[in-house]
């Protein structure tokens, strides 16, 4: 019985020995790449998920040539490492030639004989995460003549589990240095995919726009280095496997980056002033000054300024010219007011400032009789084209001066005498919403005090 026995494993031990030879020749050099197709069709592994201790079968697509008497497989991989567990040129043997529930005639199973993890202590070594590829070949006797193949693929997503389809993949985005970054800086996008065995590559995106090429995973992680441009990107890291039967692609989660301005080079004060002296009468004309100088000297001031009291605009931005911006207004009211100039730089590098606050006083008319003006607009609404009335209503009737129309703080024509309490202006404007007023300003201060009408908008539309 134990003569039987030895003879047995030495035969065995030389069937495999020639098998394995000749399959050496049959995929050598296969090592980055899935199974080739096989000749005559696929494998089945089940079960399709387990564990290195799992007992497999592998289940052809089709029956064997009637040219073949027997069949044996082979089992190669990880693909694409460097030692890999199993190597191309020395497949493992994980069901020698049998005639066991061989077909030539229907589809047959393939019962492993060992388990990958005891398939791997065999050969003095350990199972690693990646695709392993199945071979199985239908041959003829001792010749080990081969007339045909099928193929299939297990994938390890770790040395003790595996997975027979398309495994499921999960991809994080790292930048670095951490948001904000300064103009200039240099980015690392790192994006790791796991499972640590998927192949493919990763494009970086910033809000849907490639950035740079794709990268090859290598070890479970791909990295990019890039400049981003100034303001917020949107960044996401996108993996799309090598063999999508063997992993499914996915995207990261997506990471807001901001990369600010550089600091400016240069800086400004502004400083206000305010003509005529305070106090002022109400309806006198004053004029605000804002004075902006660079440090240094050589910077470019360009840009507007807006004008407040407190903190109300007063009127529109005005453009700076020669260093300096100025605004007239009758338009203070009665009382304390707090004036500033608001420096907007629009030169690059160059900083913009706010101004020292100049308290301005405007008093009621002594003994002067208070007047009230009215406007009235016509037609309602406008055209353009078509020119606009303006019939400026003075009370008391007696009061004596002009009126100087407004729309915004922009002068409409020159002042316009009162008679009998009325003045009157004709002009066309232009298309838009407009805020049209009435400034009333007496001939003599000391008989009649200003005033100013309520605004009245209005919007002139195109006539076609």
């Amino acid at each position: 019985m134990g003569k039987n026995r030895f003879l047995t494993r030495l035969l065995s031990g030389v069937l495999v020995a020639a098998v394995v030879a000749g399959l050496a020749l049959l995929v050598g050099g296969v090592a980055d790449a899935a199974p080739p197709a096989g000749t005559l069709g696929t494998l089945t592994i089940t079960p399709a998920t387990g564990t290195d201790v799992t007992a497999l079968n592998a289940h052809t697509s089709a029956p064997c040539p009637t040219t073949a008497d027997s069949s044996v497989v082979f089992i190669t991989g990880p693909v694409g490492v460097a030692n890999p567990t199993f190597p191309p040129d020395n497949p493992f043997p994980i069901v020698t030639t049998t005639k066991a529930s061989f077909s030539t005639t229907d589809p047959f199973d393939l019962p492993f004989g060992l388990t990958l993890k005891d398939a791997a202590t065999d050969r003095g070594t350990s199972l690693q995460a990646g695709e392993y590829d199945v071979t199985a070949k239908c041959v003829k006797g001792l010749t080990q003549e081969s007339s045909g193949t099928f193929t299939a693929a297990i994938f390890f997503t770790s040395p003790t589990a595996y997975n027979t389809g398309p495994v499921a993949t999960s991809t994080s985005l790292v930048v670095s240095p951490v948001s904000p970054a300064g103009a200039g800086t240099v980015e690392t996008l790192t994006a790791t995919v796991a499972p640590v065995g998927a192949v493919g590559s990763v494009q970086f995106k910033d809000n849907g726009t490639n950035v740079g090429s794709s990268v090859a995973v290598s070890g479970g992680t791909a990295s990019l280095t890039q400049t981003l441009a100034v303001g917020s990107h949107p960044l996401t890291a996108v993996f799309t496997p090598t063999d999508v039967t063997a992993f499914s692609g996915s995207t990261s989660s997506t990471v807001t980056y901001v990369v600010s301005p550089p600091p400016a080079s240069a800086t400004t004060s502004t400083s206000l002033t305010v003509s005529p002296a305070s106090p002022v009468v109400q309806g006198t004309p004053v004029t605000v000054k804002a004075t902006i100088t660079a440090t240094p000297a050589t910077a470019t001031v360009a840009g507007t300024v807006q004008f407040k009291d407190g903190s109300t605009a007063l009127g529109s931005p005005v453009s700076v010219a020669g260093g300096s911006a100025s605004l007239t207004t009758s338009a203070l009211s009665v009382g304390s007011h707090s004036l500033t100039a608001v420096f907007i730089s629009t030169a690059a590098n160059v900083s913009g400032s706010t101004s020292n606050t100049v308290t301005y006083v405007v008093n009621a008319h002594t003994g002067a009789k208070v007047t009230d003006t009215k406007l009235s607009v016509f037609p309602t609404p406008a055209f353009q084209g078509i020119p606009v009335i303006f019939l400026a209503n003075v009370a008391p009737a007696d009061a004596a001066g002009t009126v100087q129309f407004m729309d915004g703080t922009t002068k409409l024509g020159a002042p316009v005498p009162v008679f009998s309490g009325f003045a009157l202006l004709i002009t066309p404007l232009p298309k838009g919403a407009h805020s049209l007023t009435a400034v009333f300003a007496p001939t003599k201060s000391a008989a009649f005090a200003p005033s100013t009408s309520t605004v009245v908008p209005l919007t002139v539309r195109s006539l076609f």
